[in-house]
């Protein structure tokens, strides 16, 4: 990532930040830009964000971002000279929740080393098979070479 990348990336999450604050829509409830992530020839920016509530008031808060998006853009545009202002695309960032789905799974496991009696023996199946399958994924390129 070049120098002007990262620059224009930081500059765009000050200046959305500040903006997003500033806007009327109701729809719009407690907003932090995480991180932006600007493509090479900066005509894109992803711009991810937190959203505080519930996830119809998340739901509803993207909308608002969506709709706002043109005047963002226009305002981002006066405060950042650039050839061409980057599109905004709004994503919800989930980090916070997946540290905190990480950090109740280490806690449940230290507390089930802290009792002996509910030690799990190795052949007994993790509590959460999603992060942990029991089966190693079927090698594609045999089922391939059959059809």
């Amino acid at each position: 990532m070049s120098k002007r990348t990262r620059r224009v990336e930081k500059l765009s999450a000050q200046v959305l930040s500040e903006e997003i604050a500033r806007l009327k829509d109701p729809r719009i409830g407690f907003v932090t830009v995480t991180t932006v992530r600007v493509t090479p020839d900066l005509h894109r920016a992803r711009v991810l964000v937190s959203v505080l509530g519930s996830e119809e008031e998340k739901d509803d808060t993207m909308r608002g971002l969506i709709s706002a998006a043109p005047h963002l853009r226009a305002l981002l545009g006066t405060e950042i000279r650039l050839k061409f202002v980057p599109e905004l695309v709004f994503e919800l960032d989930h980090a916070a929740e997946t540290a905190e789905r990480v950090e109740s799974l280490l806690r449940r496991l230290h507390d089930t080393e802290a009792e002996p009696s509910a030690r799990l023996s190795p052949r007994d199946p993790p509590a959460d098979r999603h992060l942990f399958p029991r089966d190693p994924p079927a090698d594609r390129s045999a089922s391939s070479e059959e059809a």
